[in-house]
């Protein structure tokens, strides 16, 4: 629980990840801390999932707490503890100083990454956007999968730990160069082209393996808009998100970079990524930044 009797639960689970990292499935009914989402700040440190307590006696409500609870310990049960990040998540700021980082011309994107996640996704994330640095050349779209009203605190914390700008997507926002896109919660992110460039569209068609925001579909659309000037990455997570998609980008010329699923949290989307068969880098966590820009370096510009 977040809220314990002489103990924080965000605090303790602060002090067990790196030591002995294991799967760990919170249950509670605090939403926010320190003014951020309290379960993605839950997951950034380590934990599976956040499972919201029960708000009142109804049958219905508890039903749904029962089956959401199960589902995170199964999902808990598949988890490799080993690949549970043992660096210590950056501590909260109440008041986060000024950005640091100077302004960034806006520069219409002609290539373009797209990062496929779930489980154990926003670990993944912290531990790769830092990574990314001004100059990449690349908008970088990420399609984690998470309800609505989670998304816009994820963006949050990824721009305050990294060296590029990090936004929830918009409908008709503009693709740019060295700007990190996260898909809203809820929603398909997707791609266009405009007079200018590309743009992000939004959709609420039905979701895809069962989630939506579903990384296929983005991908697919980027393989056909961007062919040889796209990049896909699949990262840890549970089912088959992003095996199609990573097939289509390198079909179209694009590159594929897998996470090696032994680093996962959740091994089976990056074990459906690379049984594809197509050819891809496989590259452990640490390493998948230095990737990205490797591959942007050689990508074609739109």
């Amino acid at each position: 629980d977040i809220t314990m009797p002489g103990g924080d639960g965000l605090e303790t689970l602060r002090g067990v990840m790196p030591a002995a990292p294991r799967p760990v499935v919170m249950v509670s009914s605090v939403t926010t801390v320190d003014g951020r989402d309290a379960a993605v700040h839950a997951m950034a440190l380590g934990a599976i999932d956040l499972v919201r307590k029960p708000q009142s006696a109804d049958a219905d409500e508890e039903q749904r707490f029962r089956r959401a609870l199960t589902d995170a310990l199964h999902t808990a049960a598949s988890a490799l503890p080993a690949a549970v990040p043992r660096q210590e998540a950056p501590r909260p700021s109440l008041a986060p100083p000024a950005d640091p980082r100077p302004a960034l011309a806006r520069v219409p994107a002609r290539r373009v990454v797209v990062v496929a996640c779930s489980t154990g996704g926003p670990q993944a994330l912290s531990a790769i956007v830092p990574g990314l640095r001004p100059g990449l050349g690349a908008a970088v779209l990420v399609v984690q999968h998470m309800p609505a009203g989670f998304t816009t605190s994820l963006a949050r914390r990824l721009d305050a730990i990294g060296h590029l700008p990090v936004v929830e997507a918009a409908h008709g926002d503009p693709l740019w160069e060295d700007v990190v896109v996260v898909a809203p919660g809820g929603r398909h992110l997707g791609v266009r082209q405009t007079g200018g460039g590309f743009a992000c569209t939004l959709s609420d068609e039905a979701p895809v393996w069962g989630v939506r925001p579903a990384a296929d579909p983005c991908l697919v659309q980027v393989a056909t808009q961007f062919g040889a000037a796209a990049v896909a990455v699949v990262l840890t997570g549970m089912g088959r998100d992003g095996a199609a998609g990573l097939r289509a980008v390198v079909e179209q010329g694009g590159q594929g970079i897998v996470q090696d699923p032994r680093t996962a949290l959740l091994a089976s989307m990056p074990q459906a990524a690379l049984a594809t068969g197509v050819p891809c880098a496989t590259v452990p966590l640490p390493q998948v930044a230095a990737a990205i820009h490797a591959a942007v370096a050689t990508a074609p510009r739109r």
